[in-house]
This record gives C-alpha cells, structure tokens and sequence, in this order.
C-alpha cells in the first residue's frame, strides 16, 4: 500500500503557540508556561508521542534510581510533547487516540507517583492537589484503571482521609487478591503505618 503521512497537529496549535492570546482570567493556570518558553514542540504526532514516551523511559530509570525531582520533570516534559486540546483530540483517528493513550496515562501515573515519593510538607497540597487532578484524567479515559484507583487510595491516606482510603483499598483487593502491593497497602493504613513504602507499580 501507499507508505502513511505522519499526521500534522491541526494548524491551531501553531497559532496558539506562535502568538499566544491574551488570557480571559487573571487566575487561569498554564502547567507548562515553563516548558513552552525553552523547549521545543514538533508540529508531528508521531514525533510528539515519540518524544513522550523516550522522556517517560528516561523518567522511569530516574525514579528507579531515586531521583524523584528530576524523573517528575521528565514527566512533566514528556507530558509537555503529549498535550493536544479538546478540538484536537476530537480529530484523531482511534489508532492515533490509542497511541496517545498508551503514552500519556503511563506519564500521568508514574509522574503521581513521584509527587508521593516527595511530598515535602511546605508543599503538600500543591502536590496532592497536582496528583489528585492527573489521577482524575487517567480515570475519565478509563474508569476501570488499577493503577489509577491505586494511586487515588493513596493520594487520600497521604491526605488524612483514611476512611475513603480504606474503601478504595479494600475494593481493590477484592478484585485483584493476588496483588501484594493493594494488600501491604491497605495493612500499612489498618495498623497505623502509612505512608508506608509506597509501591512503585511503574508503567
């Protein structure tokens, strides 16, 4: 057959990113007003989920190591390479939809884990609340993700709410009884020793 275009990020993004507008509130939050300013974003798909997913391997041999600032920053750059708006992502073909998937949530997760793994107390709810909202956007792409609802028991135990913690906990053992990190977890919760060694359970 014909050899397959890569496909091009729909024209709008080169506007937005090439003069950006004026923002409509005073408050709204660009996560990646850094990243836009010194690195560079290729205007092909393929090469931007190719950027994300070298950028998550990377991240995940830092985090592996311990070095879990620089792995979230490898994270939030690959999640930088990965980020389309809504109009975007409503012209994908499934076949890129799935690609974009297969990198995006493993950077989500694993960048959630690296705000565990830090968690500083001067910046504990900037944290938690960062996590809690990737966690939110795994789940809304599916609802049924392990890892996700993992993470989300224990974005709650770090929070104090022990209780909505435990539900999600026990709801995860029960489906998956075979699975050693949900069960230390909810013992550490049960006998008072959270956070315990926070599983990694990398993507």
């Amino acid at each position: 057959g014909a050899e397959q275009k890569p496909m091009e990020v729909p024209s709008s993004e080169r506007v937005v990113e090439a003069a950006p507008e004026p923002k409509l509130w005073a408050d709204e939050y660009d996560e990646f007003a850094e990243l836009r300013k010194r690195v560079y974003r290729s205007y092909i798909f393929e090469e931007r989920c190719a950027a994300g997913a070298a950028l998550k391997e990377a991240g995940n041999g830092l985090l592996n190591a311990g070095d879990f600032e620089v792995a979230l920053g490898q994270y939030d750059e690959g999640l930088f390479h990965v980020d389309f708006d809504e109009f975007q992502r409503i012209e994908l073909r499934d076949e890129h939809r799935r690609l974009l998937h297969g990198v995006r949530i493993p950077l989500l997760l694993n960048s959630v884990l690296c705000h565990l793994k830090m968690n500083p107390p001067e910046h504990s709810a900037t944290r938690l609340v960062t996590a809690e909202v990737r966690c939110d956007e795994v789940l809304k792409l599916e609802p049924n993700n392990s890892k996700a609802q993992f993470r989300r028991a224990q974005l709650h135990a770090r929070a104090g709410e022990d209780e909505r913690a435990r539900v999600l906990l026990e709801a995860l053992c029960a489906a998956f009884p075979s699975e050693r990190a949900f069960r230390a977890e909810l013992a550490a919760l049960r006998w008072g020793r959270y956070p315990c060694a926070l599983q990694r359970f990398l993507d």
